[in-house]
C-alpha cells in the first residue's frame, strides 16, 4: 500500500488474499465492506459481535444503515457520505446498533473509499468501527471530578486564604486529572490518546518546517502464546519491563507510548529515515539483550517517516503498521523501514 494511494487494496495473489482476510477476521476492531449503495458484502468477527450476530453463518444485515442508530445514520447521509464522495475519506464517531441487545456502542469511526488498482474506479466502501466506551466513561469521570472541584472553589471564594489554598489544590488536581488522562495506568508511559495529539503537533512542526519525523511502531513478540502459558499476571509484568526498556533507551526529545495491547510506539523528532531506523534498532536490541526471567522476550518493529506528500500522522501510522506486519511476516525480531516495503 503506497503512501500516496493508502485507499488503494491490491490482493493480487492467493496466498496473500488468505493473509489479509485472516488479519481482518481476527482484528479486535470491527471491519465491514459495503457496496456502493450501501449493502454489506463483508463483516469481520468483532463485526458481528458489535452488531449482534453470530460469528459463523450468513450476515443477516443487509445494509449499512441497519448497523447503525437512526441518528448515526442520519449524520452519514447527510456528512459521512457526501464527505467521502469528495474526499474517499471521513473519520469522526458514529454509533453502532446491536439489535439482538437492543444497545448502541459508541464508535470511533473510520470510512474510506476502496478503488480498483488500475482503473481507480470505486469498488466499495471499508467501515472501520473502534468501540470506545471506556474512552468515554473516563471522559465522564474527568467531567464530574471537575464538576466536583468547580463546585468547591465557588462555594470558598468568600475566603480569602481559603480560596488560595484551594486554587493551588485544584491546580494539583488538574495536572492530576490531565496526567491521569495521559498516562497508560499498566505501564505508566503515555497512553494512544496522548500520543494521538502529539503526532498532530510534530507532523504540523514537520509542515511549517520541513524537516523530518519518524515513528516506530513495535510489538511484543508471540505474546498471546506467553499470556497464554504462563498467565496474564506474567504477561503484564512482562509489558511493565519492555515498557521501562523504552523508556531507558528514549532519548529527551523523544516520546514513547503504549499504543494498545502489546504494541508501544515512538516518536522521534527531526529524525531522518536512517537515523530513526538506527534507533530503532538499538530500542530493539536492549531487549532482546535483557535478562528476562521466564522466556526470552523479543519484539519486532516498523519505521515510518514523514513525507511531505503524505503529511499526517495517519499516513505515518498506517505506513509503520504495515512495515511491522512486513517484520513479523520476516520472522520477528527484526525492524524493517516502510521505505524498503515493494510499491504496489
Amino acid at each position: 500500500m503506497s503512501e500516496d494511494n493508502y485507499n488503494i487494496i491490491s490482493l493480487q495473489e492467493p496466498a496473500e488474499h488468505v493473509k489479509f482476510r485472516a488479519l481482518v477476521d481476527h482484528s479486535s476492531d470491527f471491519i465491514a465492506m459495503v457496496s456502493l449503495d450501501g449493502a454489506v458484502e463483508y463483516l469481520n468477527r468483532t463485526g458481528r459481535l458489535m452488531v449482534g450476530l453470530p460469528l459463523e453463518g450468513p450476515i443477516k444485515i443487509d445494509q449499512l444503515r441497519d448497523m447503525l442508530t437512526p441518528d448515526s445514520w442520519n449524520r452519514y447521509k447527510t456528512t459521512v457520505r457526501p464527505t467521502i464522495a469528495t474526499t474517499d475519506y471521513w473519520h469522526g464517531e458514529l454509533s453502532c446498533w446491536n439489535r439482538g441487545a437492543k444497545r448502541a456502542t459508541p464508535v470511533e469511526s473510520t470510512l474510506f473509499v476502496v478503488r480498483d488498482p488500475e482503473q481507480k474506479v470505486p469498488l466499495c466502501y471499508s467501515v472501520v468501527f473502534r468501540d470506545i466506551t471506556q474512552r468515554k466513561q473516563l471522559d465522564e469521570q474527568i467531567r464530574t471530578q471537575i464538576g466536583i472541584i468547580s463546585q468547591a472553589k465557588s462555594e470558598l471564594e468568600h475566603k480569602h486564604r481559603e480560596l488560595l489554598e484551594l486554587n493551588a489544590e485544584l491546580e494539583r488536581a488538574n495536572l492530576g486529572l490531565t496526567q491521569l488522562a495521559a498516562t497508560d495506568s499498566l505501564t505508566g508511559l503515555n497512553n494512544r490518546h496522548a500520543f494521538e495529539l502529539r503526532i498532530v503537533d510534530e507532523t504540523a512542526r514537520c509542515t511549517r518546517f520541513g524537516k523530518p519525523c519518524s515513528i516506530l511502531l513495535l510489538d511484543v513478540d508471540r505474546f498471546k502464546s506467553f499470556n497464554d502459558t504462563y498467565g496474564h499476571l506474567e504477561g503484564d509484568q512482562v509489558l511493565r519491563d519492555v515498557a521501562l526498556i523504552l523508556r531507558s533507551e528514549a532519548r529527551a526529545v523523544d516520546f514513547v507510548a503504549r499504543y494498545g495491547g502489546e504494541e508501544f510506539i515512538f516518536i522521534f523528532p527531526e529524525t531522518d529515515a536512517h537515523d530513526a531506523t538506527v534507533a530503532a534498532e538499538r530500542v530493539r536490541g536492549a531487549v532482546e539483550r535483557h535478562e528476562w526471567n521466564i522466556r526470552s522476550i523479543t519484539i519486532s518493529g516498523g519505521v515510518s517517516t514523514w513525507n511531505p506528500a503524505a503529511p499526517t500522522g495517519w499516513h505515518l501510522v498506517s505506513q509503520a503498521d504495515l512495515a511491522l506486519y512486513a517484520s513479523k511476516s520476516a520472522g520477528r525480531n527484526r525492524i524493517i523501514h516502510a521505505q524498503g516495503l515493494p510499491r504496489e
